[in-house]
């Protein structure tokens, strides 16, 4: 028995207004169960002030064993006692109606629990009910109607909650209900809301927004974030709805449509959340964020030999893509006349719906060469990034990536590619060609085994003839490659230089801030903070060797954007250690591994990193 239990008990059994004592007691409660005997607690009540009463109710929230003594406490009619007593039974008997609704097979026993589900709170934040009916939603197959109560809880449930989540009960009202209806009835409390200036307030709204919409409906979420951005200056909200979208299950569909944010917004704080829900998706899915990336290419219905047909009236129009240019384009053809042309020939004035679909072509048109500007500078970095990785792909995933989609069978067509077993012994390199057929060395036609991976290959680490080889193929045909894969910097470690600890090559280099900022992330370094707040350079860390790649600079603040830096230092070692920028790393007890004991792809990862950030078109 708890020490103050049979003092605190003895107290308020005399009858006793309430002291001070009595008040800390409970609070000590509320703040930690500590194997109090909770069962008389409820006499407590007759006794408490509000405040303590309130206390009262929350610790008594998690006693399921008390209603009976709460429930006579309500026929007593104190106040404030039976108020309180009469709000936990209400709280118990909703706490049981959910557990019913979860398990609930039958949707014509919903109105049985209406009544019970519904409290106080729900009434209180059922928003916009006086001026949106909330008896207006049908159950499904059905004309019955879904109670105002029950829609009051599902409303008010999403208004309350303290993040962004779904909720079982709710999930199992919308099972339930006519969507076409629920639909309607939640675009207009929506409207409400737009009404109200997008109160914050009430920004859970997208939930069931988003939660019910159809994915039709889900694009006009570009239209919502346009408008709260531009019209009513609510980036905050809009980045709010944004984030909600992680909710929904549609992985490909919501992915792109998270990516467009990226892709076409500058503010940052829109970028953020995209990503955010992007990140929460691929936690959801059990997939790397590069995983995640790589199905969220859109096709724009492109047919696979990378052509598109657009016709109206009498027109006829094909449209190419043009993978040889970087980034690709599109070619227009006017099949009727069996030419080239630069835009969409017009139509007569009079023939007003082929101008309405002429114009819809337009802007189909500019929108997907805009995207194909962005997916090729996202998927340029991403391969890079995954050259120097080594990322592999399953050979029946990569196909579905680089070749089923015709937006991406550029990347496969122009780099070389390698046939990799399970323990990545590599089995051959090929490239697949524009006539769709997969070629070995000596143009001999090649066939991928399912059962193995697929990665890009490091040109360092070829032998030295087929090297040669597959560098005078590419210099022959002439082709544009995304990424310089051929010809890709990497570090010519001399037999002097072997036993070295750093690199001095790219001694003095200079890039701007700003630069460094922008292109580090790109291949997955992150900058190097010092205790004293500056940053110092930049690093990278290699997971499959645990090796850490630092390139040193001079300090910078994070506001520094113009201003230039130079490389110090470039160093590598093992593990984690705690380094402290600020100081020297002679100073520190950090071993500096030897150059001869790094590998060369992740030398090359730093030649190429400085090469980025330096060359001329960043700064």
């Amino acid at each position: 028995m708890h020490e103050h239990e049979k003092e605190l008990y003895k107290i308020f059994e005399k009858g006793v207004e309430l002291s001070k004592e009595i008040e800390n007691y409970v609070n000590i409660l509320y703040l930690k169960d500590n194997g109090f005997d909770y069962s008389e607690l409820p006499k407590l009540l007759l006794n408490a002030n509000e405040y303590v009463g309130h206390q009262i109710e929350k610790i008594l929230r998690r006693r399921l064993d008390a209603k009976n003594e709460i429930e006579k406490i309500v026929e007593k009619q104190i106040f404030p006692a039976s108020h309180i007593a009469e709000r936990l039974v209400k709280y118990w008997d909703n706490v049981e109606a959910q557990k019913g609704l979860r398990n609930l097979m039958d949707s014509k026993e919903i109105f049985e629990y209406a009544d019970s589900i519904c409290l106080e709170k729900h009434e209180e934040n059922a928003v916009f009910s006086a001026e949106v009916d909330y008896g207006m939603i049908r159950i499904k197959d059905s004309d019955k109607k879904i109670p105002a109560k029950l829609m009051k809880f599902y409303i008010s449930e999403y208004i309350l909650a303290k993040d962004i989540r779904s909720i079982d009960v709710c999930n199992k009202i919308e099972e339930i209900a006519q969507k076409k209806d629920l639909r309607k009835f939640v675009k207009k409390i929506f409207d409400r809301w737009k009404v109200h200036m997008f109160n914050p307030k009430y920004k859970n709204i997208f939930i069931p927004l988003i939660k019910t919409a159809s994915i039709k409906q889900l694009d006009e979420i570009i239209e919502i974030v346009d408008m709260l951005v531009s019209e009513y200056n609510k980036i905050a909200v809009a980045a709010y709805g944004i984030r909600v979208l992680s909710l929904r299950e549609e992985v490909k569909q919501v992915g792109i449509l998270l990516n467009s944010f990226i892709l076409n917004y500058k503010d940052k704080r829109i970028k953020m959340a995209a990503n955010e829900a992007l990140e929460l998706i691929s936690q959801k899915q059990g997939m790397t964020r590069d995983e995640l990336n790589d199905i969220l290419v859109p096709d724009f219905n492109f047919e696979m030999d990378r052509t598109k047909i657009f016709t109206y009236g009498d027109k006829r129009i094909k449209i190419e893509l043009d993978i040889a240019k970087i980034p690709q384009k599109v070619i227009l053809y006017d099949e009727n006349n069996n030419k080239e042309i630069k835009s969409f020939p017009k139509v007569s004035k009079k023939r007003n719906i082929d101008n309405e679909i002429l114009e819809e072509y337009k802007r189909e048109l500019k929108y997907i060469k805009k995207q194909l500007k962005e997916i090729s500078s996202v998927q340029r970095n991403n391969l890079l990034k995954a050259l120097f990785t080594q990322r592999k792909w399953k050979a029946e995933k990569w196909k579905e990536i680089f070749i089923k989609n015709p937006i991406m069978q550029k990347f496969a067509i122009f780099l070389l590619w390698k046939e990799i077993d399970e323990k990545n012994n590599t089995v051959s390199t090929f490239r697949y060609t524009e006539n769709n057929i997969f070629e070995s060395i000596n143009e001999k036609e090649y066939q991928l085994n399912q059962n193995n991976f697929v990665n890009l290959v490091y040109f360092p680490k070829l032998k030295e003839e087929e090297r040669e080889y597959w560098k005078m193929y590419f210099n022959n045909k002439k082709i544009l490659q995304p990424i310089n894969q051929i010809n890709i910097p990497f570090y010519k470690l001399t037999e002097e230089k072997k036993e070295k600890i750093e690199i001095l090559d790219y001694n003095e280099k200079e890039f701007l801030v700003k630069t460094l900022r922008k292109e580090s992330p790109k291949l997955d370094f992150e900058i190097n903070y010092g205790n004293d707040g500056k940053g110092y350079g930049i690093h990278y860390i290699d997971k499959n060797t645990d090796i850490t790649a630092v390139i040193l600079t001079n300090s910078f603040f994070s506001g520094d954007y113009t201003k230039k830096l130079k490389t110090e230092k470039i160093v590598f070692f093992k593990g984690s250690p705690v380094v402290q920028y600020e100081k020297t790393l002679e100073s520190q007890d950090i071993k500096l591994l030897k150059l001869k004991e790094i590998p060369k792809r992740i030398l090359s990862l730093v030649c190429c990193m400085i090469e980025i950030l330096s060359s001329e078109g960043n700064n």
